[in-house]
């Protein structure tokens, strides 16, 4: 897709920069990390974007390290714009009921201007200024586009497909409760719908 003319391909991750540019850093494409946070246009350097005042984490941090300390197999993973409470490796009921006490005490300590996403397997506290929302209506706010397919299957993605233009074709991968347009069955699906449009 990235060598197609007049196309522009853009990968919006909650991953963080790192990740993002070992797997596709050599690619001639669009990479948005956390959610928004960092973009990297092609052959450039990555740009924060914004300035968000991320002193909340110290004040969160200790409380997700005392759920830590009592959830054997959890562990918190801090970004830049982010704080991620991973529970993948936990006991399932343990995990359930650590969750559902761990959002409640978060919920009364943070301000608007943050928000706790349930993820998979994971509880993310993000600053809410910044978004993937925010992201791709940067990234298309300056091209007159006739074209734009937005795809994803996670929860942070409906905030891209709310902030598109309204011509946009906005895709849920996997049944799930969504803003898109439309469903796709899987990953497989996607890639084949992708491989349909760069061959038209």
């Amino acid at each position: 897709m990235t060598s197609l003319p007049n196309t522009d391909v853009a990968i919006v991750s909650g991953r963080d920069k790192v990740f993002l540019e070992k797997w596709f850093g050599p690619l001639q494409l669009t990479l948005v990390a956390e959610h928004g946070y960092f973009v990297k246009q092609p052959k450039q350097k990555w740009v924060a974007n914004g300035s968000a005042d991320n002193t909340w984490k110290k004040d969160l941090l200790p409380i997700m390290e005392a759920f830590t300390d009592r959830t054997p197999g959890t562990f918190i993973e801090e970004k830049t714009n982010s704080l991620v409470w991973h529970y993948r490796k936990t006991d399932p009921e343990l995990a359930a009921e650590r969750v559902v006490e761990l959002k409640t005490v978060l919920a009364s300590l943070i301000s608007d201007k943050l928000s706790i996403m349930d993820m998979d397997k994971a509880l993310e506290v993000v600053n809410s200024q910044i978004t993937k929302g925010t992201a791709v209506s940067d990234l298309v706010s300056n091209k007159n586009y006739d074209f734009i397919l937005c795809a994803g299957d996670d929860v942070t993605d409906e905030n891209m497909f709310t902030s598109l233009p309204g011509h946009t074709r906005t895709i849920k991968v996997g049944r799930k409760k969504t803003e898109a347009k439309y469903y796709i069955e899987d990953i497989e699906h996607v890639k084949a719908l992708l491989s349909t449009l760069a061959t038209i």
